[in-house]
């Protein structure tokens, strides 16, 4: 079943969830961690 497309906050606070396949880890090292979150 498809999801809903989701409208644009007013305050512009979203809630970012990522886990990888199986839940593993997706970033191992913290620079990872950087690289995924900055252009956020």
């Amino acid at each position: 079943m498809p999801r809903h497309v989701h409208q644009m906050s007013k305050t512009l606070t979203y809630h970012v969830v990522l886990r990888g396949n199986e839940k593993k880890d997706i970033c191992i090292e913290d620079e990872d961690k950087i690289r995924l979150i900055k252009p956020i």
